[in-house]
């Protein structure tokens, strides 16, 4: 049975593997093993490996004012309750929701989605939603 550690030592990764054999029949705690060999770890300074992490290309400046690391003009697909996107009722095309701001009427200057076809066609549907999704 092979066991490893992945540890720092200083400023390095380490990783420590350690070969076990059993003989036949042979009772071993490997919790209490493994507890044991870790303590020695730790009492010779030895902390946790560093994970990396995956960052965002966005600047910490840009995400702090507001960027979500997304283009505005990504479609996003407009899906039903069940998960399966929706296809437009006249002419079959897929319907993609895009977020816009009302302009004029009860809702001037209020956030809202349109929810339509990705390119420009000849079918006339358009579904315009309050930031609710009504």
């Amino acid at each position: 049975m092979d066991i490893s550690f992945k540890y720092t030592c200083g400023k390095l990764n380490v990783e420590q593997t350690f070969h076990v054999e059993f003989a036949e029949n042979e009772r071993v705690d490997m919790t209490s093993w493994i507890i044991d060999k870790a303590t020695q770890l730790e009492q010779a300074g030895m902390e946790p490996a560093v994970v990396k992490t995956h960052n965002g290309l966005g600047s910490p400046i840009a995400r702090a004012n507001g960027a979500k690391g997304t283009h505005p003009d990504d479609l996003v697909p407009e899906l039903h309750s069940n998960g399966k996107q929706k296809y437009c009722p006249e002419c079959e095309e897929p319907l993609y929701r895009k977020p816009h701001m009302y302009k004029s009427g009860r809702n001037a200057g209020k956030p809202g989605f349109i929810v339509g076809h990705a390119k420009k066609t000849n079918c006339p549907f358009v579904l315009y939603l309050d930031e609710r999704g009504r």
